[in-house]
């Protein structure tokens, strides 16, 4: 067999270096299963948390347990990586819904600040395997009014499909929801009702109506205006509202799916920014207790450094330090044993190799000891130390880590040669231009995304613009390697719409017409958006966005309106609230930094809307091959009958997994197939070296 060429080894080596990308968990990673967690890591935190939780389902009250769980580590121990698997076991098992909140940003009412993590973790996808996009809050308010079979069939179809004015539905809600609260199944619960009506309000498909209900969720006040649209609901008031909501939804997660409410606070050292550091704390803790007291069947997480819990753990009234302690504390140790380190670098070889078939044997790119050498880095540096040796084996160059020696010295030798401090030290290494101009723009963005306040518009050329203007920093987020042209066009009043024109380097094209329509299915307003798109094709490939359910495969005329669309070739894609909610933030983040040295750099590594469905499947940035977006399909796309039914459904592309082949959510199963994309005509042929390259590689210019 001829060996392979040099180019092909090369090409081989790089992509192999990419397996030991992304050693970092950041808030985007937290909703998607890690595939290259390795279980023997954190073994004691992970077997707390199983038995406090199968505790918790297992018992019939859970207000005597130790339910709160502390974990501290040094930087870089895995804190966040560790949740991340904690969600993912808790929500593979159905016993959890999930939330999370990093400790960033300037809050001055923590009850608020939790209610709104909360909502905004039940936005994302349960399923953290990508299987089921379907959201938390939809699966929740379906074991509501689905499954609990608390309604009946036509009253709930009615709810749906039936057209109805503001005042109209309105009645109908109180009437849904009393019958909910007064069933057999719910009578003694104590739901809070207004809760239950606002989620029987997200069964409309609305998105006008969703984005009501979610505000209402998140415990602010509706105008005038807005609280029209959701009549049925009562104006939040209230001190406590806030614990009141989270209440409630953490009594529905136990009443109709018998699972607990896990609240994990994580990033809790970053409160040492502020002045009045032991302050906040022991409010934030004080708020986290009342959650706990208010939900026997909730579960409290407190993530942070052990240096900082030392600090503000000697102003703790004692009753606070002996509910925080009582289950006992969990240190996170930083250092991976030689066992732990093959698992690690063997996890990610695995997948390498499921992806790529045909590389060179990854043995030639790691000595026989390199496990017992690099015994002892934690999870990052050693993740570092891999790809730096695979890059020196591309480069020819020798690898410059110095040889181990015993103990502390080690460590502290080898994170000097690095260029990082000691162990206390295991900051997360920042992009050449943040280092130089001491920015760190990724802490800015946490905290700026945390508190952002950004709400999608409700008229659909608002929207439109957000879209445009999207495309185009996320085109900004790939530098030369694509190219964008956008122009408005003027169709129809009810129908904002633009042409799209997306050039690869490579010299990957697509042409496209986009099209927005959120009007209600209900009085055939979405009907009308599609006979306007169908009249206004001309030829193209065409998208559909919507912020909320596309209409079900049934035999209605919006419903055969909508399979004429996709029979001509047209794609479907929704786009949910939080993802135009991200949109806005990232344009105000990038208007307020886009001048700061540095800046620039770290866009293009950070890629904060490349993550986006829409995004990809707009720019096709599947075709870059880039880690970030690799294609899973091995992961099946749920069919229409297998989904809940009338579920908001959530891509599970929210961090950066692109939906499996060219899937949309829809609910009407897979869409066609995009045209052929068009080569350039200087491409040059492909040469007797590029035949051992996948397509994927070919076609980027990075491979």
């Amino acid at each position: 067999m001829p060996l392979k060429s040099d180019a092909s080894q090369a090409a081989a080596a790089e992509r192999l270096s990419q397996a030991f990308e992304h050693s970092i968990t950041w808030e985007d990673d937290i909703w998607r299963a890690d595939p290259f967690d390795v279980e023997l890591v954190h073994r004691p935190a992970r077997t707390k948390f199983v038995s406090v939780l199968d505790a918790i389902i297992a018992a019939k009250t859970a207000s005597t347990q130790a339910r709160i769980l502390l974990f501290h580590g040094q930087s870089g121990a895995g804190k966040t990586h560790l949740i991340r698997a904690l969600r993912t076991v808790s929500h593979r098992a159905g016993k959890a819904y999930f939330g999370y909140a990093q400790m960033t940003p300037d809050v001055t009412n923590y009850a608020d600040y939790y209610l709104k993590r909360l909502i905004n973790s039940f936005e994302k996808p349960y399923d953290p395997d990508g299987a089921d996009p379907t959201s938390a809050l939809t699966r929740l308010t379906n074991k509501l009014v689905v499954d609990s079979g608390a309604l009946a069939l036509d009253d709930l179809t009615k709810l749906r499909e039936a057209q109805l004015d503001e005042a109209g539905l309105a009645r109908f809600v109180l009437n849904l929801a009393d019958d909910i609260v007064a069933s057999p199944k719910f009578a003694a619960q104590e739901l809070d009702i207004n809760i239950v009506r606002a989620l029987l309000y997200l069964q409309r498909s609305d998105p006008r109506i969703d984005q009501r209900v979610r505000q209402y969720l998140q415990g602010r006040a509706l105008n005038e205006l807005s609280g029209q649209a959701v009549a049925a609901l009562d104006p939040n008031t209230g001190d406590g509202r806030a614990f009141e909501i989270i209440e409630s939804l953490g009594k529905l997660a136990w009443s109709v799916d018998r699972a607990a409410l896990v609240f994990c606070i994580d990033q809790v050292e970053d409160l040492r920014f502020f002045d009045n550091a032991e302050e906040r704390f022991q409010k934030a803790v004080r708020d986290l207790i009342q959650i706990a007291n208010r939900v026997p069947s909730a579960m409290i997480i407190i993530s942070c450094l052990g240096d900082f819990y030392d600090q503000v753990r000697s102003v703790l009234a004692q009753s606070y330090i002996d509910r925080i302690e009582k289950a006992g504390p969990v240190a996170l140790l930083e250092s991976r044993s030689s066992n732990e380190a093959r698992l690690i670098i063997g996890k990610r070889l695995e997948q390498h190799g499921r992806d790529h078939v045909g590389d060179p044997d990854p043995a030639n790119y790691f000595g026989p000891e390199f496990f017992e050498e690099f015994g002892g880095l934690s999870t990052r540096r050693l993740l570092e130390h891999a790809q730096n040796r695979v890059k020196a084996k591309i480069t020819g160059e020798a690898d410059d880590q110095p040889t181990p020696v015993a103990g502390n010295a080690f460590i502290s030798t080898l994170a000097a040669a690095l260029g990082f401090g000691g162990p206390a030290d295991e900051a997360p290494a920042a992009d050449s231009a943040s280092e130089a101009f001491d920015i760190d723009f990724r802490e800015l963005w946490e905290r700026f995304q945390s508190g952002s306040e950004a709400e999608m518009p409700s008229d659909d050329h608002d929207l439109l613009g957000v879209l445009s203007s999207a495309l185009t920093l996320a085109r900004d987020e790939w530098g030369p390697v694509v190219k964008l042209s956008l122009n408005k066009l003027t169709l129809a009043d009810d129908v904002p719409a633009m042409d799209l024109t997306v050039t690869h380097a490579s010299g990957a094209v697509q042409e496209a017409r986009v099209f927005i329509c959120n009007r209600p299915t209900q009085g055939g307003g979405l009907k009308r958006q599609i006979d306007r798109v169908l009249a206004s094709m001309g030829g193209r490939t065409a998208f559909m966005l919507r912020a909320s359910d596309f209409p079900p495969n049934r035999k209605n005329q919006t419903a055969q309106a909508f399979r004429k669309f996709r029979d001509d070739g047209g794609r479907s894609i929704l786009v949910p609230i939080p993802d135009w909610e991200r949109m806005m933030t990232v344009r105000e983040f990038q208007t307020r930094h886009k001048n700061d040295p540095g800046f620039g750099v770290w866009s293009e590594q950070a890629k904060l809307l490349s993550s986006l469905a829409a995004i990809i499947q707009l720019l096709r940035l599947d075709l870059l091959g880039r880690p970030t977006l690799r294609v899973d399909n091995t992961q099946p796309v749920a069919s229409a009958a297998q989904r809940p039914a009338a579920a908001v459904a959530v891509p599970p592309m929210q961090s950066g997994v692109l939906p499996p082949g060219n899937a949309d959510w829809s609910g009407w199963g897979p869409t066609p197939e995009l045209p052929a994309v068009a080569a350039d005509a200087t491409t040059p042929a492909a040469t007797a070296e590029e035949d051992d390259l996948p397509l994927s590689v070919i076609l980027d210019e990075h491979g």
